[in-house]
Parts: C-alpha cells; structure tokens; sequence
C-alpha cells in the first residue's frame, strides 16, 4: 500500500532529526524551502508538520517557526506513580519552567473537549498552548482546556503553573 507523499515527508525529516541534521532547538526551514526541497505544495508540507507535531518531534512556535524538539531524556511524570511534570523535574533534579505560547477564551472547541468537561452549548473555555521544559530543554507541548467559570480571570503568568 503506498503512502502518502505528506507521510513520506514526515519520515524523512523525521529521519533527518535523528540522523542530527536537525538537532534538538533547531529550526526547521520555512515551509515554502521545504516545498521547494521535496518539489511538493506548502499544503502538503503543513501536513507533515502537523504529523510530526503529533509525534512530538517538533513544535511550532507561532510567528517564529517549527522548532525540533528534544527527543531523549524527556522526562515520565506518570513512570513512579501520579506525579506532575514539575515534581518529576525536581526528582531528576532539572528546574523545570513552563512557556504559554497561546492563552484564549474559545466557545469553539472539540467535541471530545465538551463531552470530557461535561460543558453547556458554547460554555466558554480557556484553550492554553504551552511548552513544559526541563533545564530549557523543551520537553513537552501542551493544549489544555478548562472551564472558564472555574477561573473566570485566568492569566498567562498563571497558565504557565501547575
């Protein structure tokens, strides 16, 4: 079964990553230089991308660029029982810190978000895009959601704790 060219791309930078052409921080090419380097559309490298963020092997930084992220030494808050991320950092004795990169009040989500949250119709939510790292190193990207009444004030100084 043959597949998908934007797969392929995946796979290949994915491999690019490994091999370190790509190292950890590393900004990936724009993608109209990655059209370009797999003769393909910027559509079809938007798609790889977006499989590659799913994989967390890389994260996009709004405005910025795709960045690759680290890919050992990640660190498993779940591995010595129910633990968060910044308890498990401290345990392997890393200063963990946290970045918001987006903060927004939605009433459009998810259906797997409203149904999880039990939300009304169009109950508002805070949708909360964070990378979690550990010695600066990123480490995990988040997106969050929770119910606004829950904290109707909610900041990004405050999104960026546990």
């Amino acid at each position: 079964m043959a597949k998908y060219l934007y797969v392929e791309i995946a796979e290949a930078l994915n491999e690019d990553v490994r091999a370190g052409i790509y190292g950890v921080h590393q900004k990936l090419p724009s993608e109209t230089d990655l059209a370009a380097q797999f003769a393909t559309t910027r559509l079809t490298i938007r798609k790889a991308i977006d499989l590659l963020e799913k994989q967390q092997v890389v994260v996009r930084d709004r405005n910025r660029g795709t960045y690759v992220l680290a890919t050992e030494g990640k660190i498993s808050s779940g591995a010595s029982g129910l633990v968060g991320f910044t308890e498990a950092a401290k345990e392997l004795h890393l200063d963990a810190s946290t970045r918001v990169l987006d903060l927004r009040r939605a009433i459009v989500y998810p259906d797997y978000v409203a149904s999880k949250l039990q939300l009304n119709e169009q109950e508002p939510v805070w949708q909360i895009e964070r990378i979690r790292m550990a010695d600066n190193e990123p480490m995990t990207h988040e997106q969050i959601y929770l119910k606004q009444r829950i904290l109707p004030n909610l900041t990004a100084h405050e999104a960026q704790g546990s």
